[in-house]
């Protein structure tokens, strides 16, 4: 007995221990559970926070201005500052992976929502590369290939396009574009290769001629030669055109040159000097060559070429039109009424001035009231204009003097009109107008102007140009002109948004440029005037190539070798075959594809303002008829119950009556309102 009870009192103590253990794991899991719980909420908070995204933002804003600091041969101090700011920005931008990661759960479960939103994807990716190349240039740095991970960097400024919605609005327009402009593509190739093979067949081998012109054929070009340029006796030698079409690759680049319409030309008179293989090449001796040309163009730089343009345009039409309307089921006669309604809702009546009481007051107001006020300003505005464009460098002092004192009279009929509105209208009414603004501003110049006139320094020349500013006060004059500013205007918020989005592909484009072609040889095009070796030189370089001019030398001279140029191995200022992709890509992305979405944008608006105009109710229906009720408008607002008939009569349908509508009709309609009168 007394075994057993020893036994039961040592089973019941540990069963005690156990109890007390299993109490505090399961105290000890609901702490760690809590403590998560806090954590998450408050890593939810963080990120929540309205100056999160502005925080990161700007971080991505000084690291792109410090990243377009980075050239080669920096100094160590520089280049020691520089990856300590890297290794902070890192810690940043890993740090607001974690965060949003832990808000949306612990990391294991809260990924998977993380990871499913587009723009924590390129985040996330862009920090992996980041975190990637900071640990493999930390230990085989010396390694080559490691090194190149630097370039890796130049997608950072992408990050961007997760905090900008408008930029995120275009890069959607251009990724729903990426199917049909895959198919544009195969049918692009198809032509290309279709073009390629008839050119191999027709010019391989015969691009090759001889420096010496009396040289008939190859085996005659040896030896030297006295040349009447350089006016000295040179070698002889034999060598093929940069573009050619010795081979498919060969030729498909030569294509795309001639598709960009920049520097063709001396390809297709190659093509017209054409002879045999290893014959020099004689003047048009092959003119037959011309219709290849002829077609090549035709066929895919003027039409297939443009079907990019217009895939992205009506992808971007298409995007607009559903963030404007909600919905792209809407019929034709919802939109105009969906539109119609905003249209509606913007309009405010014209302020109508009250005759001032003050009887100082009442001469600049009858002047300034009076119909021929306004058209006579504009006549002032024209004749400025006139006289200003009549300038030449070669004209007499007299009659330099003379237009001074011509545009001292106009400049004093501005003056006039600006005191005469403020004197009337009083200067508070008077700067609430905006156009008020803009005469005031242009008045104040021609003081500066008149006052520093007889200095010939660039600040009085400078000052003188805002004496044309006049000429756009007739914007506000002209119902047609005033259409296209409009639409101009209109299209300025998409212009931001499409031009941040291209100056960030140049930024791109520019920083990859400094790290792969910084070092490379100077030759013909790569000089002082166009080179990768600055940051700053390297934008200027690609807005060169982004209008297609002479980028084709700057793709020969980046992708030197050293059998063909002056370059060295070992000095690591030769090109490199990356100068291909490079530049072809940047061709077709910017030049090709991102600055016709400007055109895209002009030609959206403008085409919105024309069908506007085909509503049953349009925009300029309801200018005109806030502009009629202004004419019987006293200044309160209203009108009388007399002026309502003469309102409605003088309007058009379908807001007004119009002229022909009788008196009994008018009567009967006004009736039929049922408005207090």
């Amino acid at each position: 007995m007394h075994r057993r009870r020893i036994a039961a009192e040592k089973r019941e103590e540990t069963l005690a221990a156990q109890l007390e253990r299993s109490d505090g794991r399961w105290s000890w899991r609901q702490e760690n559970a809590r403590r998560w719980a806090v954590v998450k909420e408050r890593c939810y908070e963080i990120q929540d926070h309205r100056y999160f995204n502005n925080f990161f933002l700007a971080l991505i804003y000084v690291n792109t201005v410090l990243m377009a600091i980075e050239h080669h041969g920096m100094d160590e101090d520089l280049e020691r500052g520089l990856a300590i700011t890297n290794f902070v920005f890192t810690f940043f931008f890993t740090l607001e992976v974690t965060i949003k990661m832990i808000g949306l759960g612990i990391f294991a479960f809260g990924f998977p929502k993380y990871i499913r939103e587009r723009t924590n994807q390129l985040d996330f990716f862009i920090v992996a590369t980041t975190l990637l190349e900071i640990a493999l240039t930390s230990v085989a740095s010396h390694i080559g290939w490691v090194r190149s991970l630097r370039v890796l960097r130049a997608i950072r400024p992408l990050r961007a396009l997760t905090k900008s919605s408008g930029m995120r609005l275009v890069l959607k327009s251009v990724a729903l574009s990426i199917g049909a402009m895959v198919n544009v593509s195969v049918v692009v190739l198809m032509f290309f290769v279709v073009f390629g093979i008839l050119g191999v067949q027709v010019f391989a081998g015969r691009f090759y001629r001889c420096n010496d012109p009396d040289v008939a054929h190859r085996r005659e070009c040896v030896g030297e030669f006295y040349d009447v340029t350089s006016l000295d006796v040179v070698p002889r030698e034999w060598s093929n055109a940069y573009l050619n079409f010795d081979n498919l690759y060969r030729a498909l680049i030569s294509l795309f040159v001639v598709s960009t319409l920049d520097g063709y030309g001396q390809i297709m008179f190659d093509a017209l000097d054409v002879t045999g293989v290893d014959e020099q090449p004689k003047q048009d001796n092959n003119p037959a060559a011309f219709l290849f040309f002829l077609a090549f163009i035709v066929l895919c730089a003027f039409s297939l070429l443009n079907l990019y343009v217009g895939v992205i345009f009506y992808q971007f039409s298409r995007i607009r039109m559903l963030s404007q309307t909600s919905s792209i089921d809407l019929t034709e006669e919802q939109k105009e009424w969906a539109e119609m309604c905003k249209s509606v809702l913007r309009m405010q009546p014209l302020k109508v001035l009250p005759p001032p009481k003050q009887l100082w007051r009442k001469l600049p107001f009858s002047i300034i009231s009076h119909r021929y006020f306004d058209p006579g300003i504009m006549v002032a505005i024209i004749g400025s204009v006139l006289v200003m464009a009549t300038s030449r460098h070669d004209e007499s002092a007299e009659e330099t003097e003379a237009k001074e004192n011509v545009n001292v009279a106009f400049t004093a009929v501005f003056i006039a009109e600006c005191g005469l509105k403020i004197a009337a209208m009083g200067f508070r009414e008077y700067w609430s107008s905006n156009w008020n603004k803009f005469d005031f501003f242009i008045v104040c110049s021609s003081i500066v102007d008149l006052c520093v006139g007889f200095l010939s320094t660039s600040f009085a020349r400078l000052i003188r140009l805002f004496r044309l500013s006049r000429m756009f006060r007739l914007i506000k004059s002209l119902k047609g002109l005033k259409s296209l500013f409009e639409t101009l205007i209109v299209s300025l918020p998409a212009f931001w948004n499409v031009g941040a989005l291209v100056l960030l592909l140049f930024f791109i484009y520019s920083y990859l440029g400094v790290w792969t072609f910084g070092k490379t040889i100077r030759g013909d095009s790569l000089n002082e005037h166009a080179n990768f070796e600055t940051f700053q030189m390297a934008m200027l370089t690609l807005f060169r190539v982004a209008t297609n001019d002479e980028w084709v030398g700057l793709m020969r001279d980046c992708s030197v070798t050293p059998g063909s140029s002056r370059c060295t191995l070992a000095d690591e200022n030769c090109g490199s075959w990356s100068a291909y992709p490079f530049f072809i890509s940047f061709v077709v992305i910017v030049s090709m594809i991102m600055l016709n979405l400007f055109t895209a944008v002009i030609i959206e608006n403008f085409e919105n303002m024309q069908d506007h105009e085909e509503w049953k109710l349009s925009p300029n229906v309801l200018e005109g008829y806030v502009e009629s009720f202004r004419e019987f408008d006293d200044g309160s607002g209203t009108i009388s119950g007399l002026d309502l008939e003469r309102l409605l009569r003088k309007i058009p349908p379908p807001l007004g009556l119009g002229h022909g509508t009788s008196r009994v009709i008018s009567v009967h309609f006004i009736k039929s309102l049922n408005v207090p009168l």
